[in-house]
């Protein structure tokens, strides 16, 4: 019985030679089967989809970025407008303020040399009056 299996054993083993050599030999086709090209059609057109919608994506954001540049330059343009403004108007401020001081140091020099004026011909005239009155009271005095 041991031979006889073992000579079963053999012959299973050449026809599992032979048909996994008759299997290599065979001619695969290289044709997909139609599940497959289907599948394929379907992710051809998902892709190209996704080109089409991405290159719009991408118009979009070309105008965009145009669109953020054209008003960055205009706010920088107004921006520069107005400091420009800003600084004509403080500058003018500032030499309306420098000649209103220069006037006002003038008015008050004018003020003082003339109060001085006054206040020296108020003491001549005061000095003169007491000098009279010292007079006048000494002549009373003298005659009393």
């Amino acid at each position: 019985m041991t031979e006889t299996l073992l000579y079963l054993v053999i012959a299973l083993g050449v026809i599992a030679i032979v048909l996994l050599v008759l299997l290599l030999m065979r001619k695969q086709s290289n044709a997909p089967s139609p599940d497959m090209v289907t599948l394929l059609s379907n992710i051809e057109r998902t892709g190209q989809t996704a080109l089409v919608e991405t290159s719009k994506s991408a118009g979009g954001m070309e105008n965009m970025v145009q669109q953020l540049r054209v008003f960055t330059q205009t706010t920088a343009a107004a921006l520069d407008t107005s400091r420009q403004a800003a600084d004509e108007k403080l500058t003018q401020t500032l030499h309306e303020a420098r000649s209103g001081r220069n006037e006002l140091t003038n008015a008050f020099q004018a003020f003082e040399s003339r109060l001085e004026l006054r206040l020296s011909g108020l003491d001549t005239s005061l000095t003169a009056r007491f000098g009279a009155l010292q007079q006048a009271i000494s002549a009373r005095l003298d005659d009393s």
